[in-house]
Formats: C-alpha cells, sequence, structure tokens
C-alpha cells in the first residue's frame, strides 16, 4: 500500500500548485483533489477529458473494484461523508474499532493502491508524470470496445514500473486530515496556511466576477453586500486554522505547516523542508524551480482550473492580487491577529509582499 499525503488548508491557499509541483518528483504521484473530484464524473481531468471518461482514472476505478469488491460509488459516498466537517466530532472521539473506521481504512487502502499501481503502468509507458503524454493500457483507451476478461489485477503488471511511495490528495478538508492523522500512521499531513486578507482577496476577485463564494460544499451567488460573506470567510479561517492545531495533536511528527507565502518567497527553502518532512527526494522539483522549467500536470481532478492546461510555470508575481477594498483588509485583521502573531505573520494587515524572483539563467551565462 501507498502512503498518504494530505494536504489540508483552506480554498485559495495554493494547494492546486503545491500539489503539482510535488507531483513532479519522482516518488510522488499527485491527483488533485481527490476526495472532492472523485464523485464529479462530468468535470475534466487535467489530461482534458472527463473524470468518466479519463482511461487513467478508468483503470483506477476498475483496480478498485477489482481489489476491494466495492463499487466506486461506494468509496466517494463514504470518503466524502467521513470528509465534511459535520464528520469532525465524530472522528474526533470515534474509536479505531468503529465500523465505520475499518471500512473506511480499507477503502482509502484500496483507491491508493488503485492508483499506485495505475501510475506504475502510465511511468512504464511513457516515463513522465504529465498527463499529456502518459499511455494507458489500449482496454481502457477511449472508443475501446468492452473487453470480456476479467477485470484489471490489482497488483501492477510483471513489466511496469515499481508504484510510487506516496499519493498525494490535496482536498484540504481538515476532517479528512484528522482522519489520516488518528486512524492511518503511515500517513502525511502538509497543512498550508495563507494570510486571510489575501484569502478575502480571492474571494472578492471571485464574488466580482461572478464565480460565487463556496462555503459548505455549496456555493453561492451574492450580487452585492458581499460584506456578510466576507465575513463568513474569515470566520473559517479562523475555525480552520484551530482545527488544524487539534488535529496537529495526533501526530506532531506527521504534521508539517507550510504557508504560501514562504512558498513564493523562499521556495527552495520550502522545499527542502518538505523533503526532510517527508523523507523522499525532491530534487527535480527544486530543479524545475531554480531553472524556470515548466511543472508537467498529471491525471489531477478538482482544484483551480490552472490544472488543466497541462503545466504551469512557478511564478512568484501572479500571488500578487490586489484590489479588496481596504475596509475588509482590517476587518480580517480585527478579527485574527492574535493568530496571524501566532503563526509569524507578526502585525501586518497586508500579507508581504514576496520579492521578484530572479530570472532563469540563459545560456552562456558562467
Amino acid at each position: 500500500m501507498p502512503e498518504w499525503i494530505y494536504v489540508a488548508g483552506r480554498g485559495h491557499s495554493g494547494s492546486t500548485m503545491l500539489d503539482a509541483m510535488l507531483g513532479n518528483a519522482p516518488e510522488i504521484e499527485s491527483v488533485g483533489e481527490l476526495v472532492s473530484g472523485m464523485g464529479r464524473y462530468e468535470e475534466r481531468c487535467s489530461c482534458g477529458e472527463t473524470f468518466d471518461a479519463c482511461p487513467y482514472w478508468s483503470a483506477v476505478r476498475e483496480r478498485f473494484t477489482a481489489r476491494s469488491g466495492r463499487a466506486w460509488d461506494d468509496a466517494v459516498s463514504r470518503s466524502k461523508g467521513q470528509a465534511h466537517i459535520k464528520a469532525f466530532p465524530g472522528t474526533l472521539f470515534g474509536a479505531a474499532s468503529k465500523p465505520w473506521v475499518t471500512e473506511l481504512l480499507a477503502i482509502t487502502e484500496a483507491v491508493g493502491t488503485a492508483i499506485a499501481d495505475t501510475a506504475a503502468d502510465v511511468s512504464q509507458g511513457s516515463g513522465s508524470h504529465s498527463a499529456s503524454e502518459t499511455a494507458v493500457p489500449p482496454e481502457h483507451a477511449p472508443g475501446a470496445a468492452a473487453s470480456t476478461d476479467a477485470a484489471p489485477s490489482s497488483d501492477a503488471g510483471p513489466n511496469s514500473e515499481a508504484p510510487p511511495r506516496y499519493v498525494l490528495d490535496s482536498s484540504k478538508e481538515i476532517t479528512r486530515a484528522l482522519f489520516f492523522l488518528r486512524f492511518l500512521p503511515s500517513s502525511r499531513v502538509i497543512h498550508l496556511m495563507r494570510h486571510p486578507v489575501s484569502i478575502l482577496q480571492s474571494d472578492y476577485y471571485r464574488l466580482k466576477g461572478g464565480t460565487g463564494f463556496k462555503f459548505l460544499r455549496r456555493r453561492y451567488h451574492p450580487k452585492r453586500l458581499f460584506g456578510p460573506v466576507l465575513f463568513v470567510s474569515v470566520l473559517t479561517w479562523i475555525t480552520g486554522n484551530l482545527l488544524s492545531d487539534l488535529a496537529r495533536a495526533f501526530g506532531r511528527e506527521r504534521f508539517l505547516r507550510v504557508r504560501y507565502e514562504d512558498i513564493i518567497g523562499d521556495p527552495i527553502g520550502q522545499i527542502d523542508r518538505i523533503e526532510a518532512f517527508l523523507g523522499t527526494p525532491l530534487g527535480e522539483v527544486r530543479e524545475r524551480v531554480r531553472s524556470g522549467r515548466s511543472f508537467s500536470v498529471g491525471h489531477n481532478i478538482g482544484g483551480n482550473h490552472m490544472r488543466l492546461a497541462g503545466e504551469f510555470l512557478f511564478d512568484p508575481g501572479k500571488s500578487r492580487r490586489g484590489g479588496l477594498p481596504v475596509r475588509f483588509a482590517v476587518m480580517a485583521w480585527l478579527m485574527t491577529w492574535p493568530l496571524l502573531f501566532a503563526y509569524g505573520y507578526g502585525g501586518r494587515i497586508v500579507p508581504p509582499v514576496p520579492p521578484a524572483p530572479p530570472a532563469p539563467p540563459t545560456p552562456g551565462d558562467s
């Protein structure tokens, strides 16, 4: 069974970026927001196909069923149900012997193994994590005739590369992070944090643009009076971070807090921290940051639409979004200043501006 890396945090904290960056490491299979996206059959995988039609995810679903004897929709229902914030008390106080815990552990193991084995087959066919370059067995290709053979084995084939050591899910749900910390000792949780004013800037940008505000898995589209919505956003920032501190108590050595601003301002230093935390080499991630090479995106589901481009450049300048009225920034600071000090932000009303990144070396530079 592969080990799990779970990225927890608030929306608009840079989880899609971090997920895809780490997915370029040889031992990590990044899949995006797995719990959030595993039941959205009509939404796009980063390969361009719908989740339902994607050959990679079709293979994962078949392997899961072959290994577990369960329908994929059962995994969706149980995983999403446990990850909801209303399940936090039950996850906090539930005993490991509870039937729902043992059943979800079995599902999580089967899903992780199905992903890792499918990734091994893809790597064998292409030598790449990139969805645009991956190969899958012909029986999973779009438009292939249905096979009368038995479902594929849950183990990677004899000619496949070794499955990746880690599967990375960036669904961000803190209740899911608590589940990993309490019941899966081999898992690791990265809590990705971002200054609340930056979160509000993203929320405000989306409200003005008409894409709405997501709260408790529902999307709201207020036409005006954004203040109450942004007030709720700050409350969720406070609540989410306090609950993450509570979850951390169940596995301090398996919990790493990373600030988005530190990734932007000192990417190499943060990659070094994450490498030491995970115990897996991240040299390829460092090299792409230093050289300015693009990061490929695997078969990621859910998350920011940047994943749909298939690749992206690490560009700190994109984090400098403005436009939030000052009154909302002050509101956020007044509500969160004790936590800002506790999490190392100090008394800043606005987040620190990262330094401009150095230009990548050009051929002929000494």
